[in-house]
């Protein structure tokens, strides 16, 4: 079957059978009649023209205004200055239960639930689960406090440049390296393939594992370049950037798993550097979570053209946008009510 710039979007008149990534493990299932597909599998590792492929609704353009002065209101909020919330600190009840409910939020985006208190638990290393069904739940818990710690290796330090192969291999190899070391900070080696949660309405097929270093590698020099740039000139918006570099690094998906719970890591990481401070407060996962089904779909609708000239990034932007709105409202009510409940009556 051909295909133009190799990404082929078909759309099937009979039920197909794929090999889907689940859990770590390959399983067969059942595609329902006219999903849509994609192959991406572009022979350039950049963008084809100028990468200012979106159009945003006034609505988006607003709530971008908003979280740009959200930058700066942060601090007011919250008592701390700049400095102060340049580097989070474990010692910052708010920054672990931040990331307590992140990891909590990201497994069950993946189907791999674990309540919040227990990740709390097994996260300040309290006790660990005794009884019938231990190692399932201790693995599990394993996993979420190798991940907890992940959140707080990249969080906790400057790095330049912004991102890096090298960073992004070894954030993977904390994450997994007790539970699956076999691919801990290894680059994929089987085509990995994207689908909706019911596995009936898309499958998009990312970019083969012989390729995957190597668009990697442009991708993290191209956005360290322009995130650098950016405090230089008006015209990069630090926001969208990171939206683009996550609907890359996904489109890429660099390992053979993990890469959803490592693209949200990122993003938080992103956004912390570029001066989003709320994300300490709220977890961009549990906003996800919530809006799963449109998460899946955005990322379809923005990848089936990925890095072709009439790529729309518009879908995913909008969403990206809209989610990290959500979650700013979301941390400052509860930067309100905390501050309420110490009788700071200003905030």
């Amino acid at each position: 079957m051909s295909f133009q710039h190799n990404v082929e979007v078909m759309n099937d008149e009979i039920h197909s059978t794929i090999n889907v990534r689940k859990g770590g493990l390959v399983e067969h299932t059942t595609m329902k009649a006219g999903a849509r597909k994609a192959r991406l599998n572009p022979p350039q590792p950049y963008p084809v023209g100028s990468r200012d492929k979106y159009s945003l609704p006034h609505y988006t353009l607003g709530k971008l205004e908003v979280l740009a002065h959200a930058q700066f209101r942060v601090s007011d909020y919250t008592k701390k200055s700049p400095n102060q919330l340049e580097l989070w600190d474990k010692g910052d009840i708010d920054e672990v239960w931040s990331i307590v409910r992140s990891v909590e939020a990201s497994s069950r985006i993946e189907n791999e639930g674990l309540r919040a208190e227990q990740v709390r638990v097994v996260f300040n290393a309290v006790t660990k689960s005794l009884g019938q069904k231990t190692v399932e739940l201790n693995e599990r818990q394993q996993a979420q406090k190798a991940i907890s710690e992940a959140y707080f290796f990249a969080l906790s330090q400057i790095r330049t440049p912004i991102v890096s192969v090298s960073f992004i291999l070894e954030l993977h190899q904390r994450m997994f390296v007790s539970t699956k070391p076999e691919i801990a900070g290894r680059f994929k080696t089987e085509s990995i393939f994207i689908t909706d949660p019911e596995l009936e309405f898309y499958n998009v097929e990312t970019l083969p594992p012989e390729k995957a270093e190597t668009f990697l590698q442009n991708l993290c020099d191209r956005f360290s370049r322009g995130f650098s740039e950016s405090d230089k000139t008006p015209r990069f918006c630090k926001l969208v950037m990171i939206a683009e570099f996550i609907v890359d690094f996904l489109a890429i998906h660099p390992f053979q798993d993990g890469n959803g719970r490592l693209a949200r890591l990122l993003s938080t990481y992103l956004l912390e550097r570029s001066g989003y401070h709320f994300t300490r407060f709220y977890p961009l996962d549990q906003v996800i979570m919530d809006d799963k089904s449109l998460y899946y779909e955005a990322l379809y609708n923005s990848q089936s053209k990925w890095y072709q000239r009439d790529e729309d990034l518009t879908p995913w932007i909008v969403f990206y946008v809209d989610v990290i709105f959500k979650q700013w409202e979301r941390a400052l009510s509860e930067i309100r009510d905390k501050s309420l409940k110490q009788g700071n009556k200003s905030v």
